[in-house]
């Protein structure tokens, strides 16, 4: 795949993985702790682009990023659920948590479906990780078990790295770290279960138009320098 664009520093790396991950909760006792795992996603996207703006970009294994995950949860007083993170959580909470950082940026939630990839490519360009949100489908009835692909490159022997369907989902936030593009499509490199995958940017844009309020709740965090 051509690059476009993709952040200048190393990603959030928790031993080997890319990105942190819900998923090193699994097995653990505890109602609380459970949810946590289930509906992680929204913490795990804030704590890792807030981490990669204050340059703790690596941590030596998941007890340890757990210890960090724990911290953002009491920072911003969630009570872990099954409904994970709000997108109007997000809105209100990450301005905050710059701000205490000492960081000059601002952020707010949303951008038309028509700037939504220049932002995100602007994003990338600034150096600045961005917080994306799969919505869940819910009206009309007949979408609501639909998902979006998430694609992986696959190793071809003799042959150029090929993109595979890896994993589905909806209801989700990930972190865009990169935009590539192949033939005539432009992909999001993502961090989503401390793996890196691609999301097609027209299937994107069409997965979000196939629900009620799709285009504002399958949107970013527009994140920008002040001034």
């Amino acid at each position: 795949m051509e690059k476009i664009c993709e952040l200048k520093k190393p990603y959030i790396k928790v031993g080997q993985t890319y990105g942190g991950s819900q998923s090193f909760f699994a097995g653990a006792k505890g109602f609380f702790e459970k949810r946590k795992e289930k509906a992680g996603c929204g913490i795990v996207a804030m704590s890792d682009v807030l981490g990669y703006l204050l340059g703790k970009t690596e941590y030596t294994d998941s007890s340890e990023y757990k210890l960090y995950f724990n911290s953002m949860v009491r920072r911003i007083l969630w009570i872990p659920n099954r409904f994970g993170m709000s997108i109007y959580r997000i809105m209100f909470l990450f301005p905050l948590l710059l701000k205490k950082a000492g960081l000059s940026l601002n952020c707010r939630w949303g951008i038309s479906g028509r700037k939504l990839p220049l932002r995100i490519e602007e994003m990338i360009r600034n150096d600045i990780p961005v917080i994306l949100n799969v919505p869940k489908l819910s009206i009309p009835p007949k979408n609501r078990r639909d998902k979006l692909n998430f694609y992986i490159l696959r190793d071809v022997e003799g042959s150029e790295p090929v993109l595979t369907r890896g994993a589905s989902t909806a209801a989700h936030f990930v972190v865009v770290t990169g935009v590539f593009r192949e033939g005539d499509k432009t992909y999001y490199q993502i961090s989503s279960w401390g793996k890196k995958y691609y999301i097609d940017a027209d299937e994107f844009a069409a997965f979000t138009k196939k629900t009620l309020l799709g285009g504002v709740l399958g949107n970013i965090l527009y994140i920008r320098k002040t001034g």
